[in-house]
């Protein structure tokens, strides 16, 4: 969230993941579990929130996770964009660049 931002409800939210083959438009889906995802879905999960128990919506002092599951794999060095759109409020976009070697690591930390 930015400094003053609004709360952002995840059911509201488009997330749109563009690399030089593909571009995936992804919808929120709570029902399926990270590991079932297709490339039209995406799931949020909080890790620290606000209140009594997680929920959908981004809070300040919450910290979340998004999971999304493209139609191609990022290959080595090669650059991504995803675009977070909620439904009022600033739009995010975070250029990725796929590392040397992914490792056992098969995922990206955006933010800090």
């Amino acid at each position: 969230m930015s400094a003053g931002g609004q709360n952002i409800d995840f059911q509201s939210v488009v997330v749109k993941y563009i690399d030089s083959a593909v571009t995936d438009t992804m919808v929120y889906n709570s029902s399926i579990s990270s590991d079932n995802l297709t490339s039209t879905m995406f799931n949020y999960t909080e890790q620290r929130y606000v209140g009594a128990a997680p929920n959908s919506v981004l809070q300040v002092g919450e910290l979340g996770i998004i999971t999304i599951n493209t139609t191609t794999d990022l290959g080595l060095r090669e650059k991504g964009l995803i675009e977070i759109i909620p439904e009022s409020g600033t739009m995010v976009m975070k250029e990725i660049i796929a590392p040397s070697s992914w490792g056992t690591k098969n995922y990206a930390q955006l933010f800090p």
